[in-house]
């Protein structure tokens, strides 16, 4: 047998021969041949029978290896199919029901203020995907609690998940560095409607306290012009699993979190539930003016804005208006300058009556708050289900649900943009 053991290959042509052997595969058959050639020379030279059989042996085990390799047809993996997508020929011309926005052109407009580059990428692995395919892919699966498969498969979506998985989160990314000022830090321009805010509340309170008792219950100096509450992102519990699979099947696997100090940090006993919490400041137009990066959920909300300084940028805004205008919380936080709560009614108080009243009319306002809430559960539902988000499993989880509770309050503002708002005044243009 002669050196050239492959016919009809050759080096300088194309990578495989008619037998479909792969260079690679040429030079590990070499390898086994040498090897086999090794074997016969010791067992001719072997002492004993009994070695010379077992020389033997091994020389047939490793030719019929090498016969396997030759022969035996290599494995093709299935193609990857990545169908074309685009918001013209993929989203139907009316699509509120499963995309939120009501129309397609709202989605393309949208695209387009969000400044979404046309090739998304590269990702940690180096692939790269269409902007305009991945932010559908990314805006249907916050607005559904459908798996990352469920939208290849059933949606035609197509592709690999791993792919999509790092694409959703460079795109979350992206939006967040991109556009992260309008929510984590106040702009000045809403400053100018604080006197347009604070006269709808009051007068809403007002009208609320004519029906109820004939008079009003505050005058033309209040000036509360926005409200502030904290949200609740709920997760998985943090580090539940075994600490390697080797121990996953033994009676008393051991934990990667033996004393649950890490499930404490994120666990939440009023609530009840593992995740983190966000400050949201809103204004009665239904639009969220301040954010704050998420914290864990064991803080009460009277330390997230004591943390984040709300009070100050909130004050800092107006610097140079005659009028300073406040927020009002629920009865968590505490009096400054520029934040209020309820009435503390002490026994014997003169006011008692008029303090009572304005706690029951602000409370009712105060209440539009929690509606923004239930408006993002309700349009963009991936992070109020329980259990579909991880939080901790990896040292980029937590930025990721953080990015994605961003990216539904900034849809939901542009959402309040396009179709106006419930609770208010009419909000300011998209763009």
């Amino acid at each position: 047998m002669g050196r050239r053991r492959h016919r009809y290959f050759y080096p300088r042509g194309p990578k495989r021969d008619q037998l479909s052997i792969s260079v690679r595969e040429e030079k590990h058959a070499d390898r086994l041949f040498d090897l086999a050639a090794r074997q016969i020379a010791r067992s001719v030279n072997a002492m004993d029978a009994d070695d010379a059989e077992d020389h033997l042996y091994m020389f047939l085990m490793v030719f019929r290896e090498y016969f396997r390799i030759v022969l035996e047809p290599p494995y093709t993996p299935p193609q990857v199919i990545w169908p074309h997508i685009t918001i013209a020929n993929f989203v139907p011309t009316e699509c509120g029901n499963d995309w939120r926005f009501r129309e397609r052109a709202d989605i393309g407009r949208l695209y387009k203020v969000l400044k979404i580059p046309d090739i998304c990428g590269p990702f940690d692995n180096g692939s790269k995907l269409p902007g305009e395919k991945l932010f559908l892919f990314t805006l249907r699966l916050v607005t559904s609690s459908q798996r990352f498969s469920d939208l290849m498969d059933h949606l035609g979506f197509g592709g690999v998940e791993s792919t999509w998985s790092r694409g959703v989160r460079w795109l979350l990314d992206f939006i967040v560095k991109t556009h992260g000022h309008l929510l984590y830090t106040i702009k000045p321009q809403w400053a100018g409607h604080f006197p347009q805010f604070a006269t709808a509340i009051r007068n809403e309170a007002n009208r609320k306290s004519q029906a109820k008792w004939g008079h009003n219950v505050f005058t033309p100096g209040s000036c509360v012009a926005a409200f502030v509450d904290c949200n609740v992102t709920k997760s998985c519990m943090l580090n539940t699993g075994p600490a390697f699979y080797g121990k996953s099947d033994s009676a008393d696997p051991e934990r990667a979190d033996p004393t649950g100090g890490d499930q404490e940090s994120i666990y939440s006993g009023h609530k009840g539930v593992h995740g983190g919490k966000s400050q949201d400041v809103s204004f009665p137009n239904g639009m969220t003016g301040l954010l704050t990066r998420m914290f864990a959920c064991r803080h009460n909300d009277n330390y997230l804005f004591t943390a984040t300084f709300t009070n100050l940028a909130f004050a800092f805004v107006q610097l140079l208006l005659p009028v300073q205008h406040l927020m009002y919380g629920d009865s968590i936080y505490p009096y400054a300058s520029h934040l209020r709560s309820r009435h503390t009614i002490n026994p014997g108080d003169p006011h008692q009556t008029i303090k009572e009243r304005q706690n029951l009319c602000m409370k009712a306002q105060r209440i539009c708050i929690e509606w923004h809430f239930g408006i993002d559960d309700q349009l963009f539902v991936r992070t109020a289900t329980k259990g579909r988000i991880k939080f901790g499993a990896h040292k980029t989880d937590k930025k990721c649900i953080e990015n994605m509770y961003f990216f539904r309050v900034l849809l939901r503002n542009c959402y309040v943009c396009l179709y106006g708002s419930k609770t208010g005044k009419r909000p300011p243009d998209a763009d």
